[in-house]
């Protein structure tokens, strides 16, 4: 078998490498682009704090303070801590699309708001239940401060949400 010169090998290499850049950017592109006019999805800042939220929520699974609550005996904290998380999460992703109508997406951020109020309620009583405060809890408290943080950007989706309905109520009153 003869193998072709190095040069040409490096040469097919690189091409390989360019189409697979070339893969990725519009995979990235359909990803951000929703529609055939090449309207991009993330056009307000609300849709990234869904995003961050509901990406936070997912990150939680992946925590201390969640393998605590799995190891619960009787098995019910666990479950209705993934329960409020994952009700958390899926309220995110779902308003994000809907950006069309911000009265509806502020209705389903609410709601989404109110699982990650439960979320933080039973990971701060699983924080509690763990005895004591120092540093041998520090991962737990800081998965706490996820769902924290979580909370926030739901605050922050809502307020943006709301901005943008009063610009257009003031834009509609100007025509």
């Amino acid at each position: 078998m003869v193998l072709p010169p190095p040069e040409k090998i490096a040469f097919f290499q690189a091409c390989a490498i360019v189409g697979q850049i070339q893969y990725l950017v519009s995979a990235f592109d359909t990803i951000f682009v929703f529609n055939l006019t090449r309207q991009p999805l993330i056009q307000r800042l609300q849709t990234l704090f869904l995003i961050l939220a509901g990406v936070i929520n997912l990150f939680i699974f992946f925590t201390p303070l969640y393998r605590h609550a799995v190891r619960d005996p009787q098995g019910w904290i666990g479950t209705g801590f993934a329960i409020f998380l994952t009700g958390a999460m899926l309220f995110a992703v779902v308003s994000t699309f809907f950006y069309k109508n911000r009265k509806r997406q502020l209705v389903w951020v609410k709601a989404g708001t109110c699982f990650q109020i439960a979320a933080l309620a039973v990971g701060t009583s699983i924080l509690f239940t763990l005895g004591g405060f120092g540093t041998f809890l520090l991962t737990e408290a800081l998965s706490l401060f996820f769902i924290l943080i979580g909370l926030i950007s739901y605050w922050q989706a809502g307020r943006f949400i709301k901005k943008d309905e009063e610009l257009v109520r003031s834009m509609d009153r100007i025509r």
